[in-house]
């Protein structure tokens, strides 16, 4: 069953995750980013279950770990300076900030997963096809093509594996096995591309006057939800820039005081990451009174 939040107008689930994901990247508030880190988790599990601890998990840690050593490597600035490596000093500052513009990257990925499990084909050609269809077209391709690519190796993978079996592969054979799924793999996006044109070609794709049909329609409680997340967002925003809640990390890593200020943005940020889950909840409950009611 179509969760409520799902039946909202596409627009509406865009302009959240792009309201969450830019409140989430913009502000350094460490109010802001716990409450974007833990909710995607949240809203990750309550989507895929609870497989989507093993998929986070595979996100967050080597992006968490890769931007730590890089900046930590590469970023020497700092009054705390741990030790040394090649004369080159590493600081507290440059790891602190690793770790939370890692975590900040990862729970971005999170977040995106959970737009992709929404957001379908359809819905992204409804968005971009007001300002280009072509455009609109491309980033639905693209989204279906990723996870397809994907199941299209598995599969070879698992033919290659039916062909070998029993032959340990090492070196120079692994390599060349390696190469042999990329070559099938791309033989057969290649075969698969020519069918898709020759199929839109087929509807009248490119054709002048040619028109189309338009699925989704704004309501008034679609607009309401837009204005919901826009206040939500706007009010979690200005407490967190004028209640000087933002970290500090150079030269040295400052933490802000708690401040009423910082507790009302996290609070107000927290109402606006649930916002699906507690608009899932609300339908659910709507629901299941209207069925024992008949």
């Amino acid at each position: 069953m179509q969760k409520e939040f799902e039946t909202f107008n596409p627009l509406v689930i865009f302009i959240y995750f792009a309201m969450v994901i830019g409140t989430g990247v913009s502000m350094s508030s460490p109010f802001i980013m716990a409450v974007f880190t833990v909710c995607g988790w949240i809203y990750a599990i309550y989507l895929k279950g609870a497989r989507a601890i093993k998929s986070n998990l595979l996100m967050t840690v080597p992006v968490v770990l890769f931007i730590t050593i890089f900046n930590t490597l590469f970023t020497h600035q700092g009054n705390t300076i741990l030790f040394y490596i090649n004369n080159n000093p590493i600081t507290k500052e440059a790891i602190s900030f690793g770790i939370f513009s890692g975590f900040m990257f990862a729970s971005v990925l999170i977040w995106f997963s959970c737009f992709n499990r929404i957001v379908n084909g359809e819905m992204i050609m409804y968005l971009f096809s007001r300002i280009s269809s072509f455009f609109g077209l491309l980033i639905s391709m693209i989204l279906r093509y990723i996870p397809l690519l994907k199941k299209r190796y598995t599969d070879i993978s698992a033919g290659q594996r039916c062909m070998y079996q029993g032959q340990e592969q090492k070196g120079v054979v692994r390599l060349k096995t390696g190469l042999k799924k990329v070559s099938i793999l791309t033989s057969w996006s290649l075969e698969s591309s020519i069918e898709s044109a020759d199929s839109m070609a087929a509807r009248g794709y490119g054709l002048k006057g040619r028109t189309s049909f338009v699925l989704y329609k704004i309501s008034l409680r679609d607009i309401f939800m837009i204005g919901l997340v826009i206040f939500c967002g706007a009010v979690s925003i200005y407490f967190a820039t004028t209640g000087k809640n933002e970290m500090i990390f150079y030269p040295d890593v400052k933490m802000p005081e708690l401040t009423l200020k910082g507790v009302l943005s996290g609070a107000w940020f927290l109402v606006l990451t649930l916002m699906p889950v507690i608009t899932d909840i609300a339908g659910e409950i709507k629901w299941r009174k209207s069925e024992s009611g008949i």
